[in-house]
């Protein structure tokens, strides 16, 4: 495996590959959206949808060149599950179902996309032709809280990972 520059296409394209392998989805149920929090109108195929999107970008400026560029950036992976609230209206079956559940499919998503030493089986975000293209680890900013929306009984939350790698401006 090497390194290699990139465009934030192929970024995007390596996040939605290991989630789709790692958590056995289809385009249709794990793709790019230009707005996270927007949940879909209903959940037709499975229980769990999971989207990705880019976020917020910064750019060292002793990192930028003619032909290259460094981003540190963030990527948003939501993803919305179709559950009932129990009995009592209480959010037990939202978080905790352990098919459906916002927190079981955060931790998921959390095993799926960070990086585990080789010794542990190994796990990295790479490019579909196996190179490296992060400058340092991925890593989790911040997880936003489970929402609820009542009428579509869909729930969803987001996990916003930082990514840092480097533009291939000859290539764009």
């Amino acid at each position: 495996m090497s390194y290699q520059d990139v465009a934030q296409d192929q970024v995007m394209a390596a996040f939605l590959l290991k989630l789709r392998t790692d958590l056995s989805l289809q385009e249709s149920t794990c793709y790019e959206v230009e707005h996270p929090d927007l949940a879909p109108q209903e959940i037709t195929q499975g229980n769990v949808i999971i989207t990705v999107c880019p976020g917020d970008g910064s750019f060292p400026i002793e990192e930028q060149a003619s032909v290259q560029l460094a981003e540190d950036s963030d990527v948003i992976v939501t993803w919305f599950t179709k559950i009932l609230l129990d009995r009592q209206s209480r959010i037990t079956n939202l978080l905790h179902d352990s098919e459906r559940g916002i927190l079981p499919w955060k931790g998921r998503i959390l095993r799926s996309l960070l990086p585990t030493p080789a010794s542990a089986g190994g796990n990295e975000l790479l490019l579909p032709n196996g190179n490296r293209f992060l400058r340092d680890q991925i890593f989790v900013k911040s997880y936003h809280r489970a929402n609820w929306d009542k009428e579509k009984m869909i729930g969803w939350a987001s996990l916003i990972f930082g990514v840092n790698f480097d533009w291939d401006l000859t290539s764009v």
